[in-house]
């Protein structure tokens, strides 16, 4: 027998045995009432979420079976999925250490990349469709049990027969310190897949048949994993997470005044959920990744190099700016406020600089850089979409009502983004090669442990950064590259205040050793943005923090010397707090501000299409093709029948039928075309003279083709380039549905050459 293990990596296979319903939340008006959930390729999956939810189901019965008079399986099941405040007690409960995270990381299921791969052809749009159907329902009074007036209802389903994988599913081993410990809450997850058969909506009515398994994982080790559990009277104690060990680590030295940028490129594989407020049940998400959200991967980074960066970043010596959308290989920058354009502009037009009657300022989006006589700026949008989910109830395993369905907003998944680390060279210099660490796939944002935030981080080596700043005679305009965190100068004047264009002028003077009024002459376009975090561990709101926004732009006039090297300074440093996590970078004249007018245009679209699968689908997935391609085989077959046997002149033409034809005669020859023995009853038909003449010749010569000839029919019905999967698909399909194609066909047209005769 096999020696069972902790798989700290894995991948979790889906078989859906029946049809299945998973839902996006969302319907089609005047069409379907709920739709099946899809991801970018419009591919019906199952979201991470759902497989959580009914995998922590089945290990809840599990834990409760074997935890018998509290021999802890309970706690161990709440270290692998992690604490629920709002379920287990309520939402102001506190404990010390705050809420466990989880051990456990499941991925959304998918079908395999070679049958991604065929589905997601140009011209498969048919097979797409055949995945799911429409089926009709009604709703039950619950009270009476019969059909309640005017509830009619359509569910999307997913055909059956597939098999999807959850691949990176990952059960995080440092969380679940000891082999022991490890091995016990590993044999729990597996003995809670045996008791997962069904999932999604509909699934105690028959829909959602399923059986789920670990990939490579054999029998024998599977058994030896229930039995591992059965033979353990109580389960080992799992400890609560500590804090992050630090001996050893070296503080590194900080000198000189020049500073090195480290360039980071992020591909983001997931949708990446950046909370920005809370709007009821709707989460709105921020359109870039601040950069609080990449400073840990930094300090993991030189930790994992040697060296303890806390002492750094309280010194302002290091800066993680925020990860902006890449515009052509450049970091973009956030568009400046003081921007105009039409209203309802496309994706090309003109930016004013100054406003006119007709144009309205930019608020959002980004842009490259440009320089005076250049000719076009590139500019764009990030990319987002809206993910629901509900909360399902725990007593009748139901959606939670009305209040339990959630929204949230995030960054679609195959966006770029760039970011950078800024540094002191002497700290630089010290550091070595810690930036190589930072490469490689990490998890960011809400709910990373599911559906989001899976972020493929590429880095670059550092180099020097120059800014190449040239005063201009008496005046600076500055532009807020990411948002300004000022401290309050005053209680009562709100020309002292954190948002403030004088506090900003203050703050910069200090820097700058000079004098900077605001220039009331010059464009401006200042505005304010409230930053509200979550405190994870403790599950508090973190203090509020109002911010001047990235965007703003103010007009100093300035009185003393504007020497270059200390603004080359300030622009590398920044101003303002909390530095260290993006905050207060700025640029000065730039030559975007000075501009009357700029034409932009949408970046161009640099990424490379991905390589085909050069792999086969396996038996399994060669069956579920099978089952997709005769279901849009036989949906395209009911369109053109229906649109041939509509049309007269077809009719008239290809079948040769006249206008005398009766109903006797139409209804024999529908009961005729369904019998095996067609084509004898045909020539008996045509053997009688007085019979045969009134059909004609052409028609009889017509159905003689379509009997006898299985390829008549398919060009009768146009099928010329009708797709299949595989290139004996199509042979074999029409192989198939032949005389069902013939059936559909003369009956459709008997029935409407009737109605029009009649």
């Amino acid at each position: 027998m096999s020696t069972p293990r902790a798989r700290p990596e894995f991948t979790l296979v889906v078989t859906m045995a029946s049809d299945w319903h998973v839902g996006a939340g969302v319907g089609r008006p005047g069409s379907v009432n709920r739709l099946v959930a899809r991801d970018r390729d419009e591919l019906p999956y199952l979201p991470a979420k759902t497989l959580t939810g009914v995998w922590r189901d089945a290990c809840e019965q599990v834990a409760a079976a074997l935890d018998r008079g509290g021999s802890g399986w309970t706690a161990l099941l709440e270290a692998v999925f992690g604490s629920q405040p709002g379920v287990s007690g309520s939402e102001g409960e506190r404990r010390l250490g705050g809420p466990r995270p989880a051990a456990l990381s499941v991925r959304p299921a998918r079908l395999s990349p070679e049958l991604r791969a065929a589905l997601t052809a140009p011209d498969h749009g048919p097979l797409r469709e055949a995945l799911t159907f429409v089926r009709p329902g009604v709703r039950i009074d619950p009270a009476s049990g019969r059909a309640l007036d005017r509830h009619l209802r359509f569910t999307e389903m997913a055909r059956g027969g597939c098999r999807l994988r959850a691949q990176g599913c990952r059960l995080d081993l440092d969380r679940l310190p000891g082999e022991e410990l490890a091995l016990a809450a590993w044999a729990l997850l597996v003995a809670g897949l045996r008791l997962v058969d069904h999932l999604g909506g509909g699934r105690r009515r028959g829909a959602g048949r399923c059986r789920w398994s670990i990939e490579d994982l054999g029998p024998e080790e599977e058994l030896a994993l229930i039995e591992h559990l059965e033979r353990r009277p109580r389960a080992p104690e799992p400890a609560l997470p500590g804090p992050r060990p630090r001996a050893g680590l070296r503080r590194p030295r900080c000198e000189g005044d020049e500073w090195v940028e480290v360039p980071l490129r992020l591909e983001l594989l997931d949708p990446v959920l950046v909370p920005g407020r809370v709007l009821g049940n709707v989460v709105e998400g921020l359109d870039h990744l601040p950069g609080r959200m990449l400073l840990p991967l930094v300090e993991a980074a030189a930790a994992a190099a040697g060296f303890d960066l806390r002492e750094a970043v309280a010194r302002g010596d290091l800066r993680v700016l925020p990860a902006h959308p890449e515009l052509e290989g450049r970091r973009g920058r956030p568009v400046p406020f003081v921007l105009h354009r039409r209203k309802g502009a496309g994706p090309r037009g003109k930016f004013h600089g100054s406003a006119e009657p007709g144009l309205k300022p930019e608020r959002s989006g980004y842009v490259g850089p440009w320089e005076e006589g250049r000719g076009e700026i590139v500019y764009g949008r990030t990319a987002s979409a809206v993910y629901v989910h509900n909360t399902v109830a725990d007593a009748p395993q139901r959606p939670a009502g009305p209040g339990g369905v959630y929204a949230y907003q995030a960054i679609e998944a195959g966006s770029r983004l760039a970011a950078a680390v800024r540094l002191r060279s002497g700290l630089a210099q010290d550091l070595g090669d810690w930036w190589r660490h930072l490469a490689g796939e990490h998890r960011l944002g809400g709910s990373r442990k599911d559906d989001f935030g899976r972020v493929l981080i590429r880095v670059e080596p550092p180099r020097r950064l120059e800014f190449g700043f040239r005063p201009h005679d008496g005046r600076l305009r500055v532009w807020c590259l990411s948002d300004v965190l000022l401290e309050e100068g005053g209680l009562r004047d709100p020309r002292r205040g954190g948002t403030s264009a004088e506090r900003l002028g203050e703050e910069l003077g200090r820097h700058l050793g000079v004098k900077l009024s605001v220039d009331g002459g010059g464009p401006a376009g200042l505005r304010v943005r409230r930053h509200d975090a979550w405190q994870e561990r403790w599950g508090l709101p973190r203090p509020s923090l109002v911010a001047i926004a990235a965007g703003s732009v103010v007009s100093f006039e300035v009185t003393g010397a504007l020497r270059p090297e200390a603004a080359a300074r300030c622009l590398a440093a920044g101003v303002g707090l909390r530095r260290a996590e993006g905050f207060g970078d700025l640029a000065f004249d730039d030559p975007l501000l000075f501009a009357a007018t700029v034409d932009y245009r949408p970046p161009r679209d640099e990424r490379p299409e991905g390589p085909p699968s050069s792999g086969s689908p396996d038996e399994a997935d060669r069956e579920f093709a099978e089952v997709v391609e005769r279901a849009a085989w036989r949906s395209q077959i009911q369109a053109a029948a229906v649109a041939r046997g509509a049309d007269a002149g077809f009719r008239a033409q290809a079948l040769g039928w006249g206008p005398g034809l009766t109903s006797s005669q139409l209804g024999a020859l529908r009961t005729m075309v369904r019998g095996r023995d067609r084509l004898e009853r045909l020539e008996a038909l045509a053997a009688v003279e007085r019979r045969a003449k009134r059909w004609g010749a052409s028609a009889i010569g017509g159905l003689r083709r379509l009997f006898t000839d299985p390829e008549e029919v398919w060009r009768l019905l146009g099928a010329e380039g009708w797709p299949a999967l595989s290139p004996e698909g199509v042979a074999r399909l029409r192989s198939e549905l032949w005389e069902e194609a013939l059936v559909l066909l003369v009956d459709e047209a008997a029935r409407r050459h009737l109605g029009e005769e009649g």
